[in-house]
């Protein structure tokens, strides 16, 4: 009779273990689950700081056109600048959920001085360049405020 009580208290200690070492790999999945989810989250940050890296050198590129009175550059450059904040505002909108509304108004900001710099036929546009090129300040420094943040983010992040 010895013999069965030793047989359950052995397959009892087993089946112990082996819930201890299931909770122990589900505890480690969650941890690792949570890592994979802060890593991406990071990179898409990061995509979003190079994209906006580029849309920045846009914009400067833009600015100096305009300072220039080389209108009709100024225009191609500026039909790149505004499908690449359209997108930001769609693909990267939780990223920069605080900060939707200077993106929203930097591209309506785009769009008003694309129609500016298209309205004469000599490409010339009616409004003063001293204005446009407040208009490219307000767009600049919304921008680099959304890169600021995002970068300062990506460094807290890293640290």
């Amino acid at each position: 009779m010895a013999l069965p009580g030793w047989v359950d208290w052995t397959n009892t200690g087993v089946g112990i273990t082996g819930l201890a070492l299931t909770l122990g790999t589900l505890w480690q999945a969650t941890g690792a689950r949570e890592a994979a989810n802060a890593a991406r989250t990071a990179i898409r940050r990061r995509n979003v700081a190079d994209a906006l890296d580029e849309t920045l050198r846009l914009a400067a590129q833009v600015k100096a056109w305009t300072a220039c009175e080389r209108y009709s550059e100024a225009s191609v450059l500026l039909g790149e600048i505004i499908p690449h904040l359209a997108q930001y505002r769609t693909e990267f909108d939780q990223y920069i959920q605080s900060d939707l509304d200077k993106l929203k108004e930097s591209e309506s900001n785009c769009l008003l001085l694309a129609v500016e710099f298209r309205k004469d036929e000599q490409n010339l546009p009616r409004m003063p360049k001293d204005e446009i090129l407040r208009h490219w300040v307000q767009i600049e420094s919304a921008l680099s405020t959304i890169h600021g943040k995002l970068r300062r983010d990506l460094y807290r992040e890293g640290q």
